[in-house]
């Protein structure tokens, strides 16, 4: 639970921080390009650890297509992000964002699963609804 909290605390500074980098006009390359120590900060820990090299034969067996889908949804995830930081404000991206529950809806759609607890579709609804009326209070 602690590292879920950090976790939110650390994304809030971040998207803050994000807001004001892409709001002073910086281009979604540049913005992602300073993605970029983090992203040789985590492969040269895989590298160090030997992890990578286990979980590369784990890679190799699924279906390339889900990867391309995964790195093209990533990459339209992230792009959106920029796009809302720059017209909006860092606290409405978080709010939208806490529609992880829509994400599960798609996910369920997706993998046409029908195993749906009733508990998550009622805080589904309520996150919803609360995304609903922030929205609108905000006149968005």
């Amino acid at each position: 639970m602690i590292y879920a909290v950090f976790t939110c605390f650390a994304w809030g500074i971040a998207y803050y921080l994000s807001a004001k980098i892409s709001k002073a006009g910086v281009s979604y390359a540049t913005f992602a390009l300073l993605y970029l120590p983090i992203s040789i900060s985590i492969v040269s820990y895989g590298l160090l650890s030997g992890s990578i090299k286990s979980d590369w034969n784990i890679v190799q067996k699924i279906d390339w297509r889900i990867i391309v889908f995964y790195l093209f949804a990533s990459l339209a995830g992230n792009f959106a992000v920029y796009m809302a930081f720059k017209t909006t404000s860092p606290f409405l991206v978080a709010v939208i964002e806490l529609g992880y529950p829509l994400v599960i809806l798609a996910i369920l759609i997706i993998r046409n699963e029908t195993s749906f607890e009733p508990r998550q579709l009622l805080g589904t609804i309520i996150v919803i609804f609360g995304m609903i009326l922030v929205l609108k209070e905000k006149g968005e």
